[in-house]
């Protein structure tokens, strides 16, 4: 537990600053970051993410894209290699806005817990138990604080974005929330994955409306998971867009 050891000399109080997001067409937003290198909570957020990380990416690599060649290639298996693209399936894609501040910390630490003791063996990650998993996490996440001019101010939701071990919270978390809707999908041949804060998935069940009557209850189910959606035969996701016609995958 060296490693999780901190020289207060080399401490640096995070700061918030902004920068513009210009990925969507014809509309510039503003997004919030925390500087985390240096601060009270960057050793032990590196510590953590790098225990869990590889355990975590693991035991989600069936449910998730790695990155944008990734989806194209499982999208052209499931159409042309599974064959199970109809010529009245639909696409959704989603995307979720609250990706880093997803639930309160209690909330956070308690689904990491879950999800550790569903998929160990043993109540232990490379030696470290469940528990003090859980101990270090509520340091981490309780102690996350930044100054924004010239007030100084504490998260009570998620963790800075700049923090590789938000990602790796945040992918605990929605892999629990989709679970809700794999167990709908899962037994009619759908195409479901994730990355990050966008999921895409594919519905022979119904038309829009019925799909977008279930989304809406997994939304009055979970209103802490706030996101938008696209249904339709096209839609885009991540930098691409896929358009179902006739039976025919285009991209």
């Amino acid at each position: 537990f060296n490693r999780l050891l901190v020289d207060a000399s080399k401490v640096k109080l995070p700061y918030l600053y902004f920068l513009p997001d210009v990925s969507k067409e014809n509309e510039i937003s503003l997004v919030p970051y925390i500087t985390s290198k240096h601060s009270p909570t960057w050793r032990i957020g590196k510590y953590l993410n790098e225990l869990l990380r590889p355990f975590v990416d693991k035991n989600l690599s069936t449910t998730t894209f790695r990155d944008e060649l990734d989806f194209m290639r499982k999208l052209n298996d499931y159409v042309y290699v599974e064959r199970h693209l109809q010529p009245t399936t639909l696409f959704c894609s989603i995307r979720i806005s609250n990706y880093y501040t997803l639930d309160v910390h209690k909330s956070m630490i308690d689904t990491v817990g879950y999800f550790l003791e569903d998929n160990l063996v043993t109540n232990k990650l490379e030696q470290v138990t469940i528990q003090t998993i859980k101990n270090l996490l509520h340091i981490f996440l309780y102690n996350n604080v930044f100054y924004y001019k010239d007030q100084i101010y504490t998260l009570t939701k998620g963790s800075p974005n700049t923090m590789p071990l938000s990602d790796t919270l945040s992918n605990i978390f929605l892999f629990t929330w989709q679970n809700k809707i794999l167990k709908e999908i899962k037994s009619k041949n759908e195409f479901f994955r994730r990355y990050k804060d966008q999921v895409f998935f594919t519905w022979n069940n119904g038309n829009e409306e019925e799909l977008g009557s279930f989304l809406q209850t997994i939304r009055d189910k979970n209103p802490n998971v706030q996101f938008q959606k696209l249904i339709g035969t096209n839609v885009p996701f991540l930098n691409a867009f896929v358009e179902n016609q006739n039976g025919e995958l285009f991209a």
